[in-house]
């Protein structure tokens, strides 16, 4: 902990020592790329890739800063890339996974003089997740017109935060490290789709290693949650993505996930004060004052007697107050947190956490999890959050709390181990009228090794999503069994009894168990990707997949390390993809 401080300690003091850093010229090569497709989706982490030239003869060293530039009081919490190193005429690609709550400008700067900074304008947005072709470097054949391509060299060595990439289509064998490998295998085994091509010659891709799993001969095959399609033609005739139409102007209730889901959390922090002593301390203190302070200078006659009794009636009561507060809260430093994870490659899992750090004392606190290739963010841009974050792969937040206050944050990273995937002994559905709409769930049996994930959970709860209705699964011995009947998926989201804004529950009052209940219905919209009633009234999941919701307690190695933060507790929400076998 003391070295990881006085590390900190002296990436901000070689910070404010760049501009004595001479003759290394660092300027920004071409221009930034958004996510895969040079989009950003609202209310995600977005991937940005920036490419940086040292244009002088002498190597250039420092700690380049992305920030959102929004003007005055806004802006998140910095994001520092500590230790960048270029050589002469180097180049070095910097990637940055930026959680964006809106579009806005950011601003990547490496020093204070003018010239070390540049604006990156505001990119463009969409709901639509990306559908890319996967090139290399320097592609002169095989590539589609209308088709967004990302550079493979590009992509990142863990596959957090990486839920906006929907779709990759490839011909060839990307010459990716081991963490690559393994972060493309991440993504696919969660929920992603491959089209595999032949290349130029004709021949299918050979994959080797860790991604000799995709040599399979079948032309369609599942990895995972995610699945594999194999094409016996070239790149050139995959199916480009409809252009996208604009926006609906009736989205007249646009639904904010992230923000709903920190309220809740911090509202679980909840004072219990003593009000009758508050009561009593405050007519004390204002009869002390007035007239107590002026009686006591009409008899004595010295002013100097007399601001000296208020000077000490004040801090008196200052601590009294203070001290009587902090009993309300209970005294302790707790954290609130909920969770989203998906099935990764073996038993991993990606995660995508939010949560709420309540502090009794004051300070600057430490934030670190024991997940991969971690990501922070504070999940807003109307407040600038003292601290900053240091950017993968040393994954860490260092933020100043005030005494008795909440600091929420959203964390992104890959659990090492989450060894929940059951086997799947039944699934069925039946039609009504042959429209997706009418689809029922006729039955679905999962049975897992034993009990222990709802035994003795008062809060563990199983639903299953299939079509647009949603299922109870029910503890049966070690399985869970599917009820009939269901509910509409928007009844079970219930999306009024989370959202935030003017018209909310803010003056409601919740137990935790009860605001835990509460989370459920955005964890499902972000995971489903519903922005809007519309979304959700439109949507329906394809014949013979459904999806099973596990609301399980959040596991240790996803909990917040140190010492210093006993009190946790937390929920957190398995995805299940389910296909028909």
């Amino acid at each position: 902990m003391n070295r990881l401080v006085a590390g900190c300690g002296l990436v901000c003091a070689f910070w404010l020592a760049l501009p004595g850093v001479c003759a290394a010229q660092l300027m920004v090569e071409g221009l930034p790329r958004w996510g895969f497709d040079g989009k950003v989706r609202v209310g995600r982490f977005n991937l940005l890739t920036v490419e940086v030239f040292n244009s002088s003869d002498r190597p250039w060293q420092g700690n380049p800063k992305l920030e959102a530039a929004t003007g005055f009081g806004g802006g998140d919490i910095p994001v520092i890339q500590q230790g960048l190193y270029v050589e002469p005429y180097g180049r070095r690609r910097l990637q940055f996974l930026v959680f964006t709550p809106r579009v806005t400008d950011y601003r990547l700067s490496w020093g204070r003089r003018e010239g070390e900074q540049f604006l990156i304008d505001e990119p463009a947005s969409t709901m639509r997740l990306a559908e890319v072709q996967f090139a290399e470097s320097n592609p002169l054949l095989s590539s589609l017109a209308d088709m967004p391509r990302f550079d493979d060299a590009d992509f990142p060595p863990s596959a957090a935060g990486l839920e906006t990439l929907a779709v990759v289509n490839l011909d060839h064998v990307p010459g990716w490290n081991d963490a690559q490998n393994r972060a493309f295998l991440d993504w696919l085994s969660a929920g992603g789709t491959l089209h595999l091509y032949q290349g130029s010659g004709g021949t299918n891709p050979a994959f080797r290693g860790t991604l000799s799993v995709l040599n399979e001969p079948s032309d369609n095959f599942p990895i995972g949650a995610g699945q594999v399609v194999r094409h016996a033609a070239g790149i050139q005739t995959a199916e480009v993505p409809e252009k996208e139409a604009a926006e609906s102007n009736n989205r007249y209730r646009m639904w904010e996930p992230t923000r709903s889901s920190l309220e809740l959390l911090k509202m679980m922090t909840q004072p219990d004060h003593n009000w009758g002593v508050i009561y009593l301390m405050t007519i004390a203190y204002l009869l002390l004052i007035f007239p107590g302070c002026w009686l006591l200078g009409r008899k004595k006659g010295d002013y100097r007697i007399t601001y000296g009794a208020i000077l000490g009636i004040v801090l008196l009561f200052s601590v009294g107050f203070r001290t009587v507060g902090a009993r309300g809260y209970g005294e302790n430093t707790s954290v609130h947190s909920v969770a989203l994870a998906q099935p990764a490659s073996g038993n991993r899992a990606l995660l995508t956490q939010w949560s709420s750090l309540f502090v009794t004392g004051g300070g600057e606190y430490e934030i670190k999890h024991q997940t991969e290739g971690t990501v922070y963010s504070s999940g807003q841009l109307d407040e600038r959050i003292p601290g900053f974050v240091l950017n993968r792969p040393v994954s860490l937040m260092m933020t100043d709390i005030a005494s008795f206050s909440a600091r929420t944050f959203i964390q992104a990273g890959v659990l090492s181990s989450l060894p929940l995937a059951p086997k799947i002994l039944k699934f069925e559905q039946e039609e009504g009228n042959g429209s997706l709409k009418s689809l029922q769930l006729k039955s679905l049996e999962l049975e897992f090794a034993d009990d222990s994930l709802w035994k003795d959970d008062g809060l563990f709860r199983g639903v299953v999503l299939a079509g647009d209705r949603i299922y109870v699964l029910q503890p049966q011995g070690n399985s869970l069994v599917a009820a009939t009947g269901g509910q509409s998926l928007k009844e079970v989201i219930n999306q009024s009894d989370w959202t935030v804004g003017r018209y909310a529950f803010s003056n409601q009052t919740r137990t935790p168990p009860q605001l835990f209940e509460s989370l459920r219905g955005p964890l499902i919209a972000y995971d489903l990707n519903l922005g809007s009633d519309e979304d959700v009234d439109s949507f329906v999941l394809p014949r013979g997949q459904a999806k099973a919701y596990l609301y399980v307690r959040l596991p240790d190695n996803a909990r917040l390390e140190g010492d210093r933060f006993t009190q946790q507790s937390g929920r957190m929400l398995y995805v299940l993809p389910i296909r028909e076998q």
